[in-house]
């Protein structure tokens, strides 16, 4: 075993955070990041129509689907399998990939209504290693989450976006701050403590979907 492998490993022993997600019954650790950002923000509630983007392995989506209850509705999408899919009958599960040219065609053909009330996205890409590519990898990741608000986001919604800090976080933040009333960086303490990631969280949206 390679000793990158090997010491991965033994961190996901010792993390909190993995463990206590095993014990409850979630399907990653992640699911902390989203709780936090939730607790501090009360975005999602009962009823809610959701996009989540990148849900697999399911993490955040188990605590959406707890939030939003039966009558809610979550439009889960990523490239990868997503193992819950079949068990709520209010997940709509689209195994697509957001980076090619039509996804929001797609997506706009799967959905019933024409905008949703909050927008999470825990995107990342494969990561490599080698930073500048990893980055802007990441990078075209939020670009597509935003124009995934753009389009289908009601006024007064709500969203939540994985960033990578770098060349690009602030101008960012001003293109949320362009959107949203409110706009907060967030870094949940379930995020790793070597990781660059944190989330831009935006309140009270005021750009209006596209009308189609």
């Amino acid at each position: 075993m390679a000793k990158s492998k090997r010491r991965w490993l033994i961190e996901r022993k010792k993390d909190v955070f993995f463990r206590q997600a095993k014990e409850l019954g979630y399907e990653s650790r992640a699911i902390f990041k989203l709780k936090y950002i939730d607790s501090m923000f009360n975005i999602l509630k009962e009823g809610n129509i959701v996009i989540e983007l990148g849900c697999s392995p399911g993490g955040w989506s188990l605590y959406i689907l707890e939030k939003i209850g039966e009558s809610g509705k979550l439009y889960a999408i990523d490239k990868a399998p997503l193992p819950i899919k079949r068990k709520y009958p209010q997940i709509e599960f689209i195994q697509t990939d957001v980076l090619q040219s039509d996804f929001l065609d797609i997506l706009s053909k799967k959905m019933v209504s024409d905008s949703v009330d909050v927008i999470l996205s825990d995107l990342a890409p494969n990561m490599t290693g080698k930073y500048e590519l990893d980055y802007y990898r990441q990078i075209a990741l939020v670009k597509i989450s935003i124009a995934t608000i753009e389009k289908f986001l009601k006024r007064g919604g709500s969203a939540v976006v994985k960033v990578f800090e770098g060349p690009e976080s602030q101008n960012l933040r001003k293109l949320f701050l362009s959107k949203f009333k409110f706009v907060h960086s967030v870094k949940p303490p379930a995020s790793r403590k070597h990781s660059s990631e944190f989330y831009l969280v935006g309140l009270r949206y005021f750009g209006g979907a596209y009308s189609t």
